[in-house]
């Protein structure tokens, strides 16, 4: 078996259709598709059926538990040389296995291929073929620096990569936790050396992301912030933060937790203030400490943008009124 598929599903049914049929009509043959159907409460299930006809399709139905259990159920199932985690509302242009595996086939040095989507809304009525626009090598230094810049994907679909990278580093996906491949990934690329970044052509993409789906965990997160949202982030830093010190240094490192810190407060004060004041009051004192902590123990000059976002935190009296001023700057 040379590629594994983890499909995890829950209550897709509305979608889930034209995705496995893109999985069924891969140029690429030689797959198994592992289905992981995650306690789905709707018709999701009655629509995988007509496709464990196909040898190569299978399901795994467990309780409800988040996907990343779903997808750490596909790892441990999976018997393919290679693995992908491909999401169940999205969908994949017919040759994109191909051209994946063809890229290891080229140069089995290579431990990630990862690539470019497109964003949609409307479902497209067909989709042909994709075709790369650019192929760029990159090793593990600078798809970190690419990383802490904010400049390269880290969700689990934008990556296809050789499955015992994943077992002979024990690399799972963090069961209970909102976004969980973000520090999956960066945990991922914390161990390769080789990385391969494709970028399709935009107009025959690769990989069709869906951005209108009103139920998806980051639709619902995105628009509100929550204490079990901004745990699971700050959880994620700290790996992160430990990932990029040992491997960009330490300053780096700092200075991108630093920013992320306050970064959370920022995006997400208003919010909380207005539904879990408690909560609120709390994480404005932990990020003000946590902050304070990392410039001492840190080489972090104390600059005035640094004091600047400290005082806001500190004083949220000052942070509203420098809102205040940025509205009326830009009227």
């Amino acid at each position: 078996m040379k590629v594994s598929i983890v499909i995890p599903v829950y209550n897709v049914e509305k979608y889930l259709s034209r995705l496995l049929e893109c999985v069924q009509n891969q140029s690429f043959k030689d797959f198994e598709a592992i289905i992981v159907n995650d306690g789905s409460t709707d018709q999701s299930l009655s629509v995988i059926e007509p496709f464990l006809t196909d040898r190569r399709f299978s399901v795994i139905t467990t309780p409800n538990r988040g996907l990343a259990s779903a997808r750490n159920k596909g790892i441990e199932t999976a018997k393919g040389e290679y693995i992908y985690f491909l999401d169940s509302d999205d969908l994949i242009a017919p040759n994109l296995i191909e051209i994946l595996v063809d890229q290891f086939n080229k140069d089995n040095s290579i431990d990630v291929v990862a690539f470019s989507c497109k964003d949609f809304y409307d479902e497209p009525a067909e989709i042909g073929n994709t075709r790369i626009d650019q192929r760029e090598a990159i090793d593990d230094h600078e798809v970190l620096l690419r990383i802490i810049n904010g400049n390269f994907p880290l969700t689990a679909w934008s990556y296809f990569t050789k499955r015992r990278i994943f077992l002979d580093n024990q690399i799972s996906f963090p069961d209970g936790r909102l976004f969980e491949d973000e520090s999956t990934t960066v945990k991922l690329y914390g161990y390769i050396k080789k990385i391969i970044y494709l970028t399709f052509d935009d107009d025959q993409p690769g990989y069709f992301y869906r951005k209108n789906r009103p139920d998806s965990i980051m639709n619902k997160f995105n628009k509100q912030a929550t204490p079990q949202a901004i745990e699971d982030r700050k959880y994620y830093m700290k790996i992160q933060h430990v990932i990029f010190t040992n491997q960009l240094g330490k300053d780096l490192a700092d200075t991108h937790y630093f920013n992320e810190l306050t970064s959370i407060y920022r995006k997400s004060a208003d919010s909380l203030k207005a539904t879990d004041p408690k909560y609120y009051d709390e994480l404005r004192h932990d990020i003000y400490a946590e902050a304070i902590n990392l410039l001492s123990d840190s080489q972090l000059k104390l600059t005035y943008g640094r004091r600047w976002k400290l005082f806001k935190i500190r004083y949220d009296w000052l942070r509203k009124l420098s809102e205040v001023g940025v509205k009326m700057i830009g009227k």
